[in-house]
């Protein structure tokens, strides 16, 4: 897979996430990796299927990126947080601040395209619990997540929270 022909641009509509590494690094790092990794790891990875199903996100993180708001916004998302009592805030709590956050900033188009991201993660996060089927995500026009989770049926929890194989 030439690199050349494809873009890092997640705007690009040849956008994928391919690895600058060797061979050599590519298969030693599957084999330090602290738990196992499929043998066709990297090949998975720079899939077409891989850069659809993270294209909504890494948009989003470049959009937030060129408006000096992803440090802060990612940090409120994804790093540890606590409500006033201590106790680790979920997600919707911090959507609403980065919500807060993007509203005080003016940011209201911004804010649109995130909520649409955060709806369709949240749909993704229920099917991978098992709440939902896979074919949930084609009926709500979310293609690249069925297509993602049909090639990687792992991802998704079965009734007995168990990873389907």
């Amino acid at each position: 897979m030439a690199s050349q022909q494809y873009s890092s641009d997640p705007f690009a509509p040849n956008y994928r996430h391919i690895c600058p590494w060797s061979a050599q690094e590519k298969a030693e790092y599957i084999a330090t990796w602290p738990v196992p990794l499929q043998p066709n790891f990297w090949e998975v990875y720079e899939s077409a299927e891989h850069a659809e199903w993270t294209r909504p996100r890494d948009q989003l993180d470049v959009l937030l990126r060129e408006r000096g708001l992803e440090e802060v916004c990612n940090t409120i998302l994804y790093s540890e947080q606590k409500t006033e009592h201590g106790t680790d805030m979920g997600m919707d709590e911090r959507q609403e601040r980065v919500r807060e956050l993007l509203r005080d900033a003016g940011e209201l188009a911004l804010l649109e395209k995130a909520e649409k991201i955060w709806r369709m993660m949240a749909e993704r996060n229920d099917v991978q619990k098992g709440k939902k089927s896979i074919e949930h995500l084609f009926e709500i026009g979310d293609e690249a997540g069925f297509r993602w989770l049909k090639m990687n049926p792992d991802w998704v929890r079965t009734d007995h929270g168990e990873r389907s194989k």
